[in-house]
C-alpha cells in the first residue's frame, strides 16, 4: 500500500481535505465489492497537521488529524489542500509546512496540491521553471509572489511527475485519478472513474473564468473610458473613436489602458463582449448570429473563434454546459 498524508491547515476548506481522502481509500476497494471480489485497497491515508491538533476549517467546521507532522515523516505522498483565499505565507505555521514539503520532497515523496494549496507548494521554490496552475482567481497574486513559476491558469492539473498542481476546489478529483493511475495503473483509474462516476477526459480552467476587469487605478480618464465601453459594447468601438471621443491620441490611450488594466483596449473589449456572451448564453436561447450582431459583430464567424479562442469551448458546447434551463431555474 502507498503512504499519504493530507497535510490540512487552520481555514482549509475541507472538501479539499476530505474528496482527496475519500477518493483514495476507495481504491481497489468499491471496484472489488461491485464485483464480489475481496478488496485490495492500493492507499493508506492519513489526514496530518502541523501540531497534530483540532483543525477549524473556512466553513467552521472541526476536524481532529490523524497526527501532527515530523521530520522522519516517511510517504510516498504529501496532498496539500486549498488555502482559500486568506493566505498567510509570513505565519508560522505556513513557514512549517514550507520546511515540511522541502523534506519531503528531499525523501523522494511526491507533493500534490489542489487550488491554492499551490502558494504553499511554490514557497518552497520547488515549483520555479515549471508548469503550475491554480484557481484563476488567484493567478494575479500568485504570478506577484512567484514570478518564476510558469503559472497557467487554463490546466486543471499541471502535472511535473514528483510534483503536481490541479487548480479549483473541484479538481481535487481530477488531481487524483492522476495520482491513482501514477501509483496504481491506469486500469485502476478507470475502475475507480466508473465507480465514483468522475469524468476521466481532459478538462481545462479555461471555461469557467471570468474576465476580471482592472479598476483599481488612479486614471480617471480611462475609467471613464471603460464605463464608456462597458455601456456600449453593442457599439462599434474603434480606438480612433475612443481617442477622438477621449481628446486622447490613439498611441496615448493605448499606452495608458495597457498600464492602468494590463490590457490594450481591442483586447479588453473582446474579451468584455465575450464574457457578456457567456451570460446571455447562460441565460437565454438566443441565436449565435443574433448575438454576435447585438454584440457589435458582422461577422459572426469571427467572433465564434473570438469565444472559442478564449472559453476553450465553442458557445454550442458552452451553452450544453451551463444554460439554466427551466429544470434548474
Amino acid at each position: 500500500m502507498f503512504k499519504v498524508t493530507i497535510l490540512a491547515n487552520e481555514n482549509a476548506l475541507f472538501s479539499t481535505v476530505f474528496g482527496p481522502f475519500d477518493m483514495l481509500i476507495q481504491a481497489g476497494v468499491f471496484w472489488n465489492m461491485i464485483l464480489g471480489k475481496e478488496a485490495t485497497p492500493y492507499f493508506d491515508v492519513y489526514i496530518s497537521s502541523v501540531d497534530g491538533k483540532e483543525i477549524t476549517g473556512l466553513s467552521g467546521a472541526k476536524i481532529r488529524p490523524h497526527c501532527k507532522i515530523q521530520s522522519d515523516d516517511q510517504y510516498d505522498l504529501v496532498i496539500v489542500p486549498s488555502e482559500g483565499m486568506n493566505i498567510n505565507p509570513q505565519s508560522q505555521s505556513f513557514q512549517s509546512r514550507v520546511d515540511y514539503l522541502k523534506k519531503m520532497h528531499d525523501n523522494g515523496t511526491v507533493i500534490a496540491s489542489v487550488c491554492t494549496g499551490a502558494f504553499l507548494v511554490a514557497a518552497t521554490g520547488l515549483l520555479d521553471n515549471k508548469v503550475a496552475t491554480t484557481h484563476w482567481a488567484a493567478a494575479r497574486e500568485f504570478k506577484r509572489l512567484f514570478p518564476k513559476v510558469k503559472l497557467n491558469t487554463d490546466l486543471l492539473v499541471a502535472d511535473n511527475h514528483e510534483i503536481i498542481t490541479a487548480g479549483g476546489v473541484s479538481a481535487d478529483q481530477d488531481l487524483c485519478m492522476q495520482l491513482i493511475s501514477r501509483f496504481c495503473g491506469h486500469d485502476v483509474a478507470i475502475q475507480t472513474a466508473r465507480c465514483t462516476l468522475v469524468d476521466l477526459s481532459a478538462r481545462e480552467q479555461t471555461q469557467f473564468k471570468t474576465f476580471v476587469v482592472e479598476k483599481n487605478h488612479d486614471d480617471q480618464e480611462i475609467l471613464k473610458c471603460q464605463t464608456y465601453i462597458e455601456n456600449n459594447l453593442g457599439e462599434n468601438i474603434s480606438i480612433s473613436k475612443l481617442s477622438e471621443k477621449f481628446s486622447i491620441s490613439q498611441r496615448t490611450l493605448n499606452r495608458r489602458f495597457k498600464q492602468a488594466t494590463s490590457h490594450s483596449v481591442i483586447s479588453y473589449v473582446q474579451q468584455l463582449r465575450v464574457e457578456k456572451a457567456k451570460f446571455i448564453l447562460e441565460r437565454e436561447n438566443i441565436s449565435f448570429d443574433q448575438l454576435a450582431h447585438d454584440l457589435g459583430y458582422e461577422n459572426a464567424s469571427f467572433f465564434r473563434k473570438l469565444f472559442k479562442q478564449h472559453v476553450g469551448l465553442s458557445p454550442k458546447d458552452y451553452r450544453r454546459g451551463f444554460f439554466l434551463s427551466s429544470k434548474t431555474r
